[in-house]
C-alpha cells in the first residue's frame, strides 16, 4: 500500500488548508477530479475550476472566522492496484475555540501519471457517517493545526 505517499499527500493538503496555500491544495487533486457536499456536486475539468472551488472554500473559512483546525480517525483501504479509499474526520474551530464545521471526508485516490497518489474524487458527509477503515495513518503535529 501506499501509506506514506497518503501521510504525504494529506500533510500537505491540510497545512494548504491552514495557511490558504491555494498552489498546496490543487496540487493534491487529479483532473478532473469531482467534490461533493450534501448541497453541491462539482465535476472539476480544468486548473482554474479547481481553484475557484478551492478559493470559495478559503473564502468560507475566512468569514467563519477560521483558527485551527483537527483531522482525525486518518484510515485507508485499497480499492484496486491504482485506487485507494481514505477517511478523514475534520473539525474546523473559530477564533473563540467553538466548532464551527465538523465532518467525515471520503477521499478516492488514485495513482497519478506522475506515480503520485492524487485525491480524484472528494465527498464530505455528517460526521455520523464516519468509518474506520483497513489501515490507520498519522499525520503530522498530532492531527491539530492552529494558524
Amino acid at each position: 500500500m501506499f501509506t506514506k505517499d497518503i501521510q504525504s499527500l494529506f500533510n500537505n493538503f491540510q497545512l494548504g488548508f491552514k495557511v490558504f496555500d491555494l498552489n498546496l491544495v490543487t496540487a493534491c487533486y487529479n483532473l478532473p477530479c469531482t467534490l461533493n457536499t450534501p448541497d453541491k456536486i462539482s465535476v472539476i475539468k480544468t486548473k482554474l475550476a479547481l481553484e475557484d472551488e478551492v478559493n470559495d472554500i478559503f473564502s468560507q473559512l475566512k468569514n467563519e472566522g477560521f483558527d485551527r483546525l483537527e483531522l482525525k480517525n486518518s484510515s485507508c483501504m485499497q480499492l484496486t492496484d491504482e485506487i485507494i479509499l481514505v477517511n478523514i474526520d475534520w473539525k474546523f474551530y473559530d477564533n473563540t475555540n467553538q466548532v464551527f464545521s465538523e465532518f467525515s471526508a471520503f477521499y478516492h485516490l488514485v495513482c497519478a501519471n506522475d506515480k503520485k497518489v492524487k485525491i480524484i474524487n472528494a465527498t464530505s458527509h455528517q460526521i455520523s457517517n464516519s468509518q474506520r477503515l483497513q489501515t490507520s495513518f498519522s499525520l503530522k503535529d498530532n492531527q491539530t493545526f492552529n494558524v
